[in-house]
């Protein structure tokens, strides 16, 4: 005797209505571009919100320049010490120790 499964009724699957596919109404309250491209834009906005909490934290606390300097001090002296080639001879250096050391060690 042979023994036969019962057919199961299998629903037509129905397409996921996924965030980034849907369009968006004037009642919504997502622009098109967040949605479409949130994985893009949430690395610049996260940067973004970060330094912007670093300078008002640093407004707020009044902290002297040697303790936490502010985002914008920072980014002068790094395009000072580009400029000036202090970056790249002590980058070349501290690059060269560590691949002496790694090599030796």
């Amino acid at each position: 005797m042979t023994v036969h499964a019962q057919p199961t009724s299998i629903q037509p699957s129905r397409p996921r209505a996924d965030s980034a596919t849907l369009p968006t109404t004037a009642s919504s309250p997502t622009p098109r571009i967040w949605t479409r491209h949130r994985e893009k834009l949430a690395v610049p906005a996260v940067i973004g919100l970060g330094l912007w909490l670093w300078h008002l934290l640093v407004q707020w606390q009044d902290y002297p320049v040697f303790i936490l300097p502010g985002p914008l001090v920072v980014a002068r002296k790094f395009l000072t010490v580009w400029a000036d080639g202090t970056l790249v001879r002590h980058a070349t250096v501290t690059l060269t120790e560590i691949g002496l050391g790694l090599l030796l060690g």
